[in-house]
């Protein structure tokens, strides 16, 4: 007869960690120091990584990437799982249908793929400014949102970069979210 390896704990732990030494937090990148490329203009730029649908635009170069380097605050390594792309209020057009995650040990590093692709972003919209409320485990399902998934994903990285690919309009001059998360694991 098998025996246990390990004894039963009373209640199921709120966010499993899957043998990682870290914290599970609903988005590693909150607060971040945003850096855009290949926008010509670039309005709340704060808000693309914000715990609201404030609204992020990036008014498009047609001929680079557009999207933006995000360098959390608190400094730590993190473990991206899943990302969840909240909707504006207005322009479905405008909504990034195409994606490429990247992330990098630290700044003098190269760019590591994450993954990339399509992501079905809802063409329903979100009011400006909402909270969201979210857990590692989910998103706000009072919010428009899109979720992409890594269960592969399991290096640290310091930065990501958020690239997008392609807009639901290939020619909307313009692409915008309600705010972008990533769920994962700040290390300790």
């Amino acid at each position: 007869t098998a025996e246990p390896t390990q004894n039963p704990i009373p209640s199921p732990t709120q966010a499993p960690t899957g043998g990682v030494d870290g914290q599970a937090v609903n988005t590693i990148v909150y607060p971040s120091a945003i850096t855009t490329f290949g926008c010509s203009k670039v309005i709340r730029r704060g808000a693309a990584v914000g715990p609201t649908t404030e609204k992020f635009v990036c008014e498009q170069i047609h001929t680079e990437p557009t999207g933006f380097v995000m360098a959390p605050a608190h400094g730590k390594s993190s473990i991206a799982k899943s990302m969840r792309l909240y909707t504006a209020n207005n322009c479905a057009n405008c909504d990034c249908v195409e994606y490429k995650l990247e992330g990098r040990v630290d700044s003098a590093s190269s760019w590591q793929e994450i993954s990339s692709g399509d992501v079905s972003t809802p063409i329903g919209r979100n009011a400006r400014g909402l909270d969201i409320v979210s857990m590692f485990e989910s998103g706000d399902d009072s919010r428009k949102y899109a979720t992409v998934d890594f269960p592969s994903s399991s290096i640290a990285y310091l930065d990501y970069k958020f690239t997008c690919t392609r807009t639901r309009a290939t020619r909307s001059g313009k692409w915008m979210l309600g705010s972008l998360e990533l769920a994962g694991y700040l290390l300790n």
